[in-house]
């Protein structure tokens, strides 16, 4: 939480004296008043669950239409924790170093716009294939930046019927699947982590920026890496503007025109 209110250096030297903090701002507002923004940057220690809980209650009856997040690297956070925010007005989520559970978003969210994970790791549950976003009707823009699977065989989709903007950094997979009808951007900037991309599928592309470069697989498994490009190139064959920055993608791409129109 965020407070225009000076404090000593140590005044959050234990979760305690955070907890008070937290508990001030939250008694500090009038019943009934909305609240726009809420920043809840947590210290080094353990998350108090409770806590978070209450915050989250207190995001729901404000009216909250952003919402950030920052915890402890790896700190967990349950499904139940944002069940407060089921059927809230939340427009905008952004989580920085959590550890999301199966079943994230299955209750909450239903109205979300904007979902921003920032170092994130993403359960795989008990199945081979890890859809996290189906739940999430109404989200428009996503943005995955360095985050990872807890099991990186797993194919990791994306299913946004609604998507239009799609940003992807650094994401840690084996397999990468996508479903959006609707989008209009699509980046992906990767380095040698890059997932194979396994099928994708984007009729209404518009621009897309792919920046990949995967020496190490490409050496390993060249005819893999090779379906991987062939594979991506023909979900981009809608987009209008296409800026590829990765030399094996170039080589197989000049192939595939060589040899006529690439593969649909």
């Amino acid at each position: 939480m965020r407070r225009n209110k000076p404090y000593s250096e140590d005044f959050f030297s234990s979760a305690s004296s955070f907890a008070r903090y937290v508990d001030g701002v939250l008694s500090s507002r009038p019943d009934g008043s909305n609240v726009d923004e809420i920043y809840f940057f947590h210290l080094g220690f353990a998350l108090d669950k409770e806590l978070f809980h209450r915050v989250m209650n207190f995001a729901a009856s404000c009216n909250c239409q952003e919402l950030i997040v920052s915890v402890r690297y790896g700190e967990i956070l349950e499904p139940h924790l944002f069940v407060p925010l089921a059927d809230s007005n939340l427009r905008t989520l952004r989580f920085r170093c959590a550890t999301l559970e199966t079943g994230f978003g299955s209750s909450a969210f239903s109205e979300l716009r904007v979902l921003d994970l920032d170092e994130c790791w993403l359960p795989c549950g008990s199945t081979a294939d890890l859809d996290p976003f189906a739940n999430f009707p109404c989200l428009e823009n996503l943005t995955l930046c360095g985050c990872a699977m807890e099991d990186r065989r797993c194919c990791f989709k994306i299913s946004g019927p609604r998507l239009v903007k799609l940003l992807i950094y650094e994401l840690c997979c084996s397999k990468l699947e996508i479903f959006a009808p609707e989008l209009k951007l699509f980046n992906i900037i990767d380095n040698a982590k890059s997932p194979i991309l396994y099928k994708l599928t984007l009729p209404s592309l518009d621009h897309a920026i792919i920046s990949v470069h995967n020496n190490s697989r490409v050496e390993k498994n060249k005819e893999e890496m090779k379906a991987s490009c062939i594979s991506l190139l023909q979900g981009l064959h809608n987009a209008s503007s296409l800026n590829v920055h990765s030399k094996f993608l170039q080589e197989v791409l000049g192939v595939q025109y060589a040899s006529g129109t690439p593969e649909n």
